[in-house]
């Protein structure tokens, strides 16, 4: 790939933003904006995950105040229908990998499909869009939210029970390390070579670092379709990156989007 297409080549710094996923997809037919253009911010007030979920427990402002999360977000041209099951996956992957690298002293998991775990709780959020742009392709914005310096007492008044950040986790350590530019960049990077391996071997060739890293396989899970809760275990991940679940005595195949899937016992 040329480098100036290279994910995260262009960078841009938002002092402040409602979305970084929203501000790109409002810039995706500009012609400035080249395949692999990044945007990052640390204060994103109106943020959102999967099934329209806005993340910000009880209290956003905490969330959201100017330091306390790194927020994400990048684009990819020429995308298509099939690559979206499995970005959300491919992104995950490259966070454990940048995460790790930043903070070599901590461990990082998935839940699947793409919430990042530390100590068991959630770290990182991600949410991946598409759209067609004005030529008529597929373009997908890929985000990340990590939560870098919330206090324990910060998640607890936001009703965040499952929160973690990385100050907690780090107990308070190596700070100048617990900021957006290396974090961001340590993605990036991570995400440019897993997407490299994925164009031109698939996402077999990245199943197994998946599943090492999926905190979610051998768990007994609740499954959530449509508001109704069935409880079950999770066996396996397919080699598109479908969750295979034991439910009621039946093998379930479940697509990331489809359904909500937490640990019986908590949120992993």
């Amino acid at each position: 790939m040329d480098p100036i297409e290279r994910v995260g080549n262009k960078l841009l710094w938002l002092d402040e933003v409602d979305s970084t996923n929203t501000y790109l997809k409002e810039h995706m037919d500009d012609p400035q904006f080249p395949h692999g253009t990044a945007v990052y911010t640390d204060c994103q007030t109106a943020g959102k995950g999967r099934r329209g979920n806005h993340w910000g427990g009880s209290n956003p402002n905490i969330m959201n105040r100017p330091g306390a999360s790194l927020a994400l977000s990048f684009l990819l041209r020429k995308t298509k229908l099939e690559d979206m099951g499995v970005l959300p996956l491919l992104m995950a992957i490259a966070a454990c990998r940048g995460l790790k690298g930043v903070c070599p002293n901590l461990e990082f998991g998935i839940k699947w499909p793409n919430d990042i775990i530390c100590q068991g709780k959630k770290l990182c959020g991600i949410l991946c869009e598409s759209r067609i742009s004005a030529d008529g392709s597929s373009c997908t914005v890929c985000g990340i939210g990590v939560n870098l310096t919330q206090t324990q007492q910060e998640l607890d008044n936001t009703n965040l029970p499952y929160a973690i950040s990385l100050y907690i986790a780090n107990q308070g350590k190596d700070m100048n390390r617990i900021s957006p530019e290396p974090i961001a960049s340590a993605i990036l990077d991570a995400f440019e070579n897993v997407y490299q391996i994925y164009c031109q071997n698939g996402f077999t060739a990245l199943l197994l670092e998946y599943k090492q890293n999926c905190v979610t396989i051998g768990k007994k899970v609740q499954v959530i379709w449509n508001q109704e809760a069935k409880e079950g275990e999770a066996l396996e991940i397919s080699p598109s990156g479908e969750l295979i679940c034991k439910i009621d005595g039946q093998l379930h195949t479940i697509r990331s989007g489809e359904a909500s899937v937490r640990g019986l016992y908590g949120y992993v």
